[in-house]
């Protein structure tokens, strides 16, 4: 066979290879993609199971964000929480930043936790109540009763009324 003809086939290989290479990494994209939103079918079922019996259904690190988490540490309202105990501890308001907030708490909590954020107790709007309402907002200063819970951010209050 002349050179130009093995030239010719060589190209046409490597080009067929490159193509076949190709079709069976989208094959596996697809595959995986239909994967995933299997997997997100089911958590969305565990979800709305787990909130019809009052419950909070975690969320996937980076759920709504572009690109991903933007940070090292899991944070917000909707980790899964572990309270600590049924009793109810006291606290004052000292910052409120619109959707969430830190309470002081009168007395030093007993929890490895408790030094995390300099002592003070995370509290986010959905946790306060109003009556039977919930998500409403504090004020700097005001007095409140709350229930104690950790998560992987660290403490946090929930069952949050106002006294004063």
């Amino acid at each position: 066979m002349p050179k130009t003809h093995m030239g010719w086939a060589k190209r046409t290989i490597e080009k067929e290879t490159e193509q076949m290479k190709q079709q069976k990494r989208e094959e596996a994209q697809r595959q995986l993609q239909q994967q995933l939103q299997q997997a997100v079918g089911q958590i969305g079922g565990v979800s709305h199971q787990l909130q019809a019996m009052g419950m909070r259904a975690p969320v996937l690190a980076g759920a709504g964000r572009r690109g991903g988490d933007y940070s090292s540490a899991p944070s917000g309202p909707n980790l899964p929480r572990n309270r600590l105990d049924n009793e109810l501890y006291l606290g004052e308001v000292l910052e409120w930043k619109g959707k969430f907030g830190w309470i002081n708490p009168v007395e030093p909590i007993d929890h490895p936790l408790a030094r995390k954020h300099g002592g003070r107790v995370y509290v986010a709007r959905q946790d306060i109540l109003v009556g039977d309402v919930m998500g409403a907002g504090l004020t700097p200063g005001q007095t409140c009763q709350f229930r104690i819970y950790s998560d992987a951010s660290g403490l946090g209050a929930e069952q949050v009324r106002v006294l004063s």
